[in-house]
């Protein structure tokens, strides 16, 4: 498993992996026209662009160079909030979430780290717990036109 910076050429497979990843946590959760309306506005080649110019993203890769995880980050104030995107199914196993997170903790030395999570979205869920977030507050926001609650899990910083 080796994590790296995303680069122009990653695009593609970030956008395939998003739209897979996506209607796995949130099929039945949301609208489908929801799940359609963020990959469109958030996934959209030129959305991608832009934030992997501001270096948003890193990959996971696993030894055969294929692309099995997605994570963007940033600051949010004091904390540094993360989405990990990742393989559907077997693909979430065999990678681990650890690796996608000890990165992002090697970019922001000294941070909390925060995701927002679709409450009731068991494979998010259970990501966050594997990878060692705790569940904090919950939020509730629209996103799209349809009112969704999220939960807002937080990982400690490393000791």
């Amino acid at each position: 498993m080796e994590v790296r910076h995303a680069a122009r050429g990653d695009l593609l497979e970030i956008a395939r992996i998003a739209h897979q990843s996506l209607w796995d946590a949130c099929d039945g959760l949301l609208q489908p026209s929801t799940i359609a309306a963020t990959l469109d506005h958030e996934y959209s080649p030129t959305a991608l662009t832009r934030r992997l110019r501001a270096g948003r993203f890193l990959v996971a890769v696993d030894t055969a160079d294929r692309m099995v995880g997605v994570a963007e980050s940033g600051v949010s104030g004091e904390h540094v909030t993360v989405k990990i995107l990742s393989m559907p199914g077997a693909g979430r196993r065999c990678w681990g979430p650890t690796a996608l997170i000890d990165a992002v903790r090697a970019r922001y030395p000294g941070r909390a780290l925060c995701a927002d999570v679709l409450l009731g979205s068991v494979p998010e869920e259970r990501w966050c717990e594997a990878a060692g977030f705790f569940p904090g507050e919950i939020i509730l926001r629209t996103l799209y036109g349809e009112e969704v609650i999220e939960r807002r899990w937080w990982c400690r910083l490393a000791e």
